[in-house]
C-alpha cells in the first residue's frame, strides 16, 4: 500500500469481504466478480536479521583430584536473564549484538551466531575440603558465516570478574574442535587468569562438502584450568553454535548457514516491479487457508527445477485464459509458487479449483477482482508477465542468497 494512502484504509473490511474470508470449503458459494481494498500489512522482516534461540549453552562441568590432595572443579552455568534487572551485571563484559537477548542462549540469524552470559567458576579446595580459591569468568562469543564461502571464524572472549583466595598463577587453555570441518587456524588460544584482564581468542574453520553435498558442521572449545601446584582440571567442553550447514548445492559457490534460522521473503505493494503479484499473494493469506507463507505454515523449497515446471504447467494450464481486459501483458502468475512443495500441483488441486483473481492498482490503493473464487487455498492471479518474472525472480534469488535447499522452509511477507 502507498504510504500517502494508509490512512484511509478501514482497519476491518465489511460487506463483501464476508464473502471472500470463507474457507476453501466454502470459497464456491460466491457468485460473480468481487473487488476488494486490500488493507494495510504488517511490517517487514528482513530475511536473514530476526534471531531465534536454537540451544542452550550450558556444558559438563568436571572436578580433578590431584597429587598434592587439593581438588578443583570447574563450572559452567549459563545464566538465565539477560540485562540488569535485578542490579547485577548478566550481559557479558564484552558487548554482543545478543546483549538484549537471553543470556546463556546461542541466538542464531541465517548467518550469526551469538551467545552471552556464560559463568565459568573455577573452584579449589584442599585435602580437607577448605575453598583456597574461587574465580568466575564470564563467557561470550560471536560467530560469523559466509553464503559464498567456506571458511569462516568466531570471535571468543573470556573476561575474570572475581578471583578471590591463592589462585595466582591460574592459567586457562582453550582448543577448538569441529566435527564436519577442520580447525584450520588459532586453534588454541588463552593466558593467565587475572581479574578484569579479557582474554580474547577465536579459531578459523572450514569445511569441505563433496560437489553437490550437505554437511552438518559441530563446532566448540575444550577448556583446561591449571594451577601452579595442583596441576590441570579435567577438560570441560563447550559447544559452539547449532545448526550450522554448508553445503555445495545451491548457486555458484558453495556456503555455509545457520539452517534452524528461517528466511523471509519480503515483497512490497508499494514497489511497481513486483506490486501486482505482491498483491496476489497478500489476497491469498488474508482470504484462504492454510494461510501459506506466514509463521504458521511456511512455504518450503521445491528445488528440482523439472517439478517446479510441472507444477506450473498443471496449475496455469488451459483452463485459465490471459486476456488483455486485465493486463496489456497479461499472464498466470500461482500461488503457492510452483517452487514450492505447496503448490496446488504439488497437493493435487487441480488449476480450475484455484481462485483466479485480479489485482489492480486504482488511486493508490491495490484492489483485487474475484473473478472465480475456486474451492481449494490456491490462486491463480492475472498480472503483468514482466512483474509476475520479477516476483519469479526474487523467489529465486531467496533460495540461492539464504542457501534454502530441498525442503527447507521459508516465509512470505507482503509489506505496504
Amino acid at each position: 500500500m502507498r504510504t500517502g494512502k494508509t490512512g484511509r484504509i478501514a482497519a476491518a473490511l465489511i460487506g463483501t469481504l464476508a464473502l471472500l474470508g470463507a474457507t476453501a470449503s466454502t470459497a464456491g458459494a460466491a457468485a460473480g466478480p468481487v473487488d476488494v481494498r486490500l488493507p494495510v500489512s504488517p511490517a517487514a522482516r528482513a530475511a536473514q536479521s530476526t534471531p531465534i534461540p536454537v540451544a542452550s549453552s550450558a556444558a559438563t562441568g568436571a572436578c580433578t583430584d590431584h597429587a598434592d590432595g587439593s581438588r578443583s572443579c570447574v563450572d559452567y552455568t549459563p545464566h538465565p536473564r539477560a540485562g540488569t534487572d535485578d542490579g547485577h551485571r548478566h550481559v557479558g563484559i564484552q558487548s554482543t549484538w545478543c546483549d538484549s537477548l537471553n543470556a546463556g542462549t546461542y541466538w542464531v540469524t541465517r548467518t550469526e551466531g551469538c551467545v552471552h552470559g556464560g559463568v565459568f567458576t573455577y573452584t579449589l579446595r584442599n585435602s580437607s575440603g577448605t575453598e583456597l580459591g574461587r574465580a568466575v569468568m564470564d563467557y561470550e562469543q560471536e560467530t560469523l558465516l559466509g553464503t559464498t564461502s567456506l571458511d569462516w571464524g568466531d570471535d571468543t572472549a573470556l573476561t575474570p570478574t572475581s578471583v578471590t583466595g591463592a589462585l595466582l598463577g591460574l592459567t586457562v587453555t582453550a582448543t577448538a574442535n569441529c566435527a564436519g570441518c577442520t580447525v584450520d587456524g588459532n586453534a588454541t588460544w588463552g593466558g593467565l587468569i587475572v581479574q578484569g584482564d579479557t582474554l580474547h581468542g577465536g579459531a578459523d574453520f572450514g569445511a569441505h562438502p563433496a560437489g553437490g553435498g550437505v554437511v552438518n558442521v559441530t563446532t566448540g572449545y575444550t577448556m583446561i584450568f591449571a594451577m601452579p601446584g595442583a596441576g590441570p582440571s579435567n577438560p570441560v567442553p563447550i559447544p559452539g553454535p547449532p545448526t550450522l550447514r554448508c553445503d555445495s548445492q545451491v548457486g555458484s559457490a558453495a556456503g555455509c548457514v545457520f539452517s534452524a534460522a528461517r528466511p523471509v521473503l519480503t515483497l512490497s505493494l508499494s514497489n511497481p516491479a513486483v506490486g501486482q503479484a505482491a498483491a496476489a499473494y497478500l489476497w491469498t493469506q488474508l482470504y484462504r487457508t492454510p494461510q501459506w507463507g506466514t509463521p504458521a505454515s511456511p512455504l518450503h523449497r521445491e528445488a528440482d527445477p523439472a517439478v517446479q515446471n510441472a507444477n506450473r504447467a498443471a496449475t496455469c494450464n488451459s483452463t485459465f485464459v490471459p486476456s488483455t481486459a486485465y493486463n496489456p501483458g497479461d499472464s498466470c502468475d500461482e500461488f503457492p509458487f510452483a517452487a514450492t512443495k505447496e503448490s496446488a500441483a504439488r497437493l493435487g488441486y487441480p488449476g480450475n479449483t484455484c481462485a483466479e483473481i485480479h489485482p489492480y492498482l486504482s488511486g493508490g490503493d491495490w484492489y483485487v477482482t474475484v473473478v472465480s473464487p475456486g474451492t481449494n487455498p490456491c490462486v491463480r492471479a492475472h498480472v503483468e508477465e514482466i512483474v509476475n518474472e520479477t516476483a519469479g525472480g526474487r523467489v529465486g534469488f531467496l533460495a540461492v542468497n539464504a542457501r534454502l535447499l530441498d525442503g527447507d522452509p521459508y516465509e512470505l511477507d507482503v509489506t505496504a
